[in-house]
């Protein structure tokens, strides 16, 4: 195998589902999830300590916050364990995985479109403005491989190789309830509360509001995408509807935390706060969060799609 191959081979990874059957006990199923999505969060890890992709990292995070979903979905059948502990150290690591995975999409944002805004003269103080930036992703990944070093993740990583690798799973005639139990309790239940949330919402809700509305809908679409492989034709649309609500604020957010960026910049950089450099960043961040916010309430119209996971539904 030439170094292309090998470089072909190791790509980062996403984990969507784990192949769950409706058959299956609850402990069987959260042992294939835990270790579905465990397994990628090492191939990425591997791949976020070389640095060459930001996707790893990306990925990395991901497969961080789908196993803490995990844990909250199956935690009830563990009682003897310390999941609650390792949820709370798997969301501390994607707050500093979050942190350079920000500036990461800021510096796309700022190599695309922005860079094409900007005339000859101008370059000079938006490269200045892009290279503040790149020292914080310097920075920031710094944090990420300091972290990955850290004897604390060393023994975190072994005690969740531990755990996952002896999960038990039961004997013919457990008497646990099947999963379809956990899906009812989990998502449809959740769709409602998603449902109800919505119809709070307007166009003039606040940026901080439609950010939790955000979260939610990640949180559910990633309950969901456990079980996908079990609810058939209906959690496939459910689960294609959480993702379009999700990408359209999730792009509406990485525009308005891009406007305090550059407020943030310019209150310590006073030299270019008339520049018009600034002016055009702001005006493109203003317009991909008016242009996200519409997209997203245009989608919330077909909120109903939702009501066919219901207890109602068909």
């Amino acid at each position: 195998m030439n170094m292309n191959e090998e470089q072909e081979l190791f790509a980062p990874k996403p984990a969507k589902s784990p192949e769950l059957t409706e058959g299956m006990s609850c402990q069987e199923a959260a042992h294939r999830t835990f270790d579905f999505y465990f397994r990628n969060f090492l191939w990425n890890e591997k791949g976020a300590r070389i640095g060459k992709d930001a996707e790893f990292l990306h990925y990395l995070r991901v497969a961080s916050k789908r196993l803490r979903t995990a844990f909250s979905v199956f935690e009830k059948y563990f009682p003897e364990e310390d999941i609650p502990r390792y949820k709370r150290e798997l969301k501390s690591l994607s707050q500093i995985f979050g942190k350079a995975r920000d500036t990461d999409v800021y510096l796309e944002f700022l190599n695309d479109k922005a860079s094409k805004a900007m005339s000859l003269k101008e370059l000079k103080v938006f490269n200045e403005y892009k290279c503040f930036f790149l020292k914080r992703r310097k920075f920031r990944q710094k944090a990420v491989l300091k972290k990955l070093d850290s004897e604390d993740y060393r023994l975190l990583a072994a005690e969740l190789a531990n755990f996952i690798s002896r999960a038990p799973v039961p004997e013919n005639g457990n008497t646990e309830p099947p999963i379809s139990e956990i899906i009812d309790r989990e998502i449809r239940t959740k769709v409602e509360e998603l449902i109800e949330l919505s119809g709070k919402l307007s166009h003039k809700s606040s940026d901080s509001k439609l950010h939790k509305f955000r979260i939610k809908c990640r949180k559910l679409r990633y309950k969901v995408e456990i079980f996908l492989n079990v609810t058939g034709s209906n959690g496939e649309e459910l689960d294609r509807m959480l993702i379009e609500l999700q990408r359209s604020l999730g792009s509406h957010h990485d525009a308005v935390t891009a406007g305090k960026k550059l407020n943030s910049y310019i209150r310590t950089h006073k030299e270019h706060s008339k520049s018009g450099v600034f002016k055009k960043l702001k005006t493109l961040q203003d317009e991909k969060a008016l242009k996200f916010r519409d997209k997203f309430f245009a989608s919330l119209k077909n909120i109903d799609i939702l009501k066919k996971f219901t207890h109602g539904g068909d």
